[in-house]
């Protein structure tokens, strides 16, 4: 993030839900990411789900109690297409998922990501996948244990990271792009209209380049 733009986020207030959603699912809400985590206060559910209720994004429910909500932000069509993708489709077999539609891994992840949360088992690699990772850096992740990447940014790159340099970089744009216009008191639900007609006006061939 550039310093001008990180000295803006410290004027604002941090526990704006709008400014939330820009920090971590800006490039969601740009269109160019498949989903991304919402990690947010309880009591701030409300206002999320105003703000989503009439764009074209699902969420989906991981984790709830008191004090902490944490949220699956995605686009369902982009999500499904991902997810029936021959070698996506075959690293989650190997996982265990008998059925690769993406309300059925959601679930069954919902289960599993709840007893890693409660001790019960070991971190769950799909996450990666969910949120759109490349499949040759999730399984990079999982055969070295973290370690031995080649570059570390939205997540941990094993291959090919020349395309991935620029993706991060697009991420971080629209990232910077939203916390301005939220500074300058438009609304998320407006930002989320705009990006909507935005790629409305791009050809869905192109579109398919920039997830």
């Amino acid at each position: 993030m550039k310093p001008a733009v990180f000295d803006m986020v410290r004027k604002m207030d941090i526990n704006n839900i709008e400014l939330q959603l820009a920090l971590q699912c800006a490039p969601v809400i740009a269109g160019i990411k498949i989903s991304n985590l919402l990690i947010i206060k309880t009591e701030t559910l409300f206002l999320v789900l105003d703000i989503l209720k009439s764009s074209h994004f699902c969420y989906f429910l991981l984790k709830k109690d008191i004090d902490q909500t944490v949220i699956l932000l995605y686009n369902p069509e982009k999500m499904q297409e991902y997810l029936g993708q021959k070698r996506v489709a075959a690293f989650l077999q190997q996982l265990g998922y008998e059925d690769c539609s993406s309300g059925r891994v959601l679930s069954v992840f919902r289960m599993r990501y709840l007893n890693y949360r409660g001790n019960l088992q070991e971190f769950p690699h799909e996450m990666g996948v969910l949120l759109g990772y490349p499949v040759e850096d999730v399984t990079g992740f999982m055969k070295n244990e973290g370690r031995d990447f080649l570059y570390t940014g939205y997540w941990k790159v094993y291959k090919n990271l020349a395309e991935k340099i620029p993706l991060f970089r697009s991420y971080e744009l629209v990232k910077e792009q939203q916390i301005q216009m939220i500074a300058e008191g438009i609304q998320m639900s407006e930002i989320i209209r705009w990006y909507g007609f935005i790629i409305s006006q791009i050809p869905r061939s192109k579109l398919r380049g920039m997830t």
